[in-house]
């Protein structure tokens, strides 16, 4: 993470000094991905779910540009723990817990600096600011008078975030894209770290 974060002004600045005036004659982009996105709670837990979006955007020149991101996650992770709460009064509370934990939405805006390599290829760091909504689902069996219960609850997270990747033209309007950016930059349980690894196809006009 240390090595992302010297390494994005280096490039943004490459990229500033590398064709600052140059334009760039399509100047909208859409484009369809997936990839895996990956939830750090800490040392708590993690999970990896699947994810499948859309991004689009706007060349201000051929090295400048802005873009939306929006996805969803296509599945469901899930965890059971056992639990045992002791009291003053015997039987303890023992019972089991089961979570559910989905990726609703991810939804970014980024500004984004593009450095050619060749005449197909090119390189690019992206900044932005994003959020995320998760869900969760807890379904919990005990022997107190409680019996089961389930807990419902959809978190939304907002993080700054940074990007790498590189698109290969195949051709003038058509390209692939491959993508990873990381969200949020202290995991814990309550502002978890985010980081997801998309390829994808676009064209612009």
């Amino acid at each position: 993470m240390q090595s992302l974060k010297y390494f994005l002004p280096t490039f943004l600045l490459a990229t500033a000094s590398f064709e600052a005036c140059a334009q760039s004659d399509d100047k909208f982009f859409v484009e369809a991905y997936a990839g895996a996105i990956s939830a750090d709670f800490g040392s708590d837990f993690a999970n990896d779910f699947t994810l499948v979006g859309t991004r689009f955007g706007y060349n201000f020149t051929s090295i400048l540009s802005i873009e939306a991101d929006l996805s969803t996650g296509t599945n469901t992770q899930s965890r059971s723990t056992g639990f045992v709460f002791p009291r003053d009064t015997v039987p303890a509370i023992v019972g089991v817990e089961k979570v559910d934990e989905q990726i609703e939405s991810v939804f970014g805006v980024f500004g984004k600096a593009t450095l050619p390599i060749n005449d197909r290829f090119s390189g690019y760091a992206r900044l932005g600011l994003a959020e995320i909504k998760t869900g969760m689902t807890r379904d919990s069996q005990s022997n107190s008078e409680i019996g089961t219960f389930r807990f419902e609850n959809t978190y939304n997270e907002y993080n700054a975030a940074l990007g790498l990747g590189a698109t290969f033209d195949i051709t003038d309007n058509i390209y692939a894209r491959a993508d990873f950016t990381r969200f949020g930059l202290k995991p814990d349980i309550f502002e978890p770290e985010f980081d997801s690894a998309t390829i994808g196809a676009g064209f612009r006009f």
